[in-house]
């Protein structure tokens, strides 16, 4: 999947929602009827879940 979106990182959120499952580490599938509620009042499927490795431009390594 590609996507030219830009994305913001939110540092003060519970969740965090990627667009690319390739990025994920430990991804692992969620039940066909596990869904997100966004702030608009719309709902999106959730088709799993995982840790994503970030590098910083510090050099330094964070799972998210």
């Amino acid at each position: 999947m590609t996507n030219n979106a830009e994305w913001i990182y939110d540092t003060g959120a519970s969740r965090h929602f990627y667009a690319e499952k390739e990025l994920m580490q430990d991804f692992e599938d969620v039940a066909d009827d596990e869904c997100v509620y966004m702030k608009n009042y719309t709902t999106t499927r959730l088709i799993g879940k995982g840790k994503i490795l970030l590098k910083f431009t510090s050099g330094k390594l964070s799972f998210k």
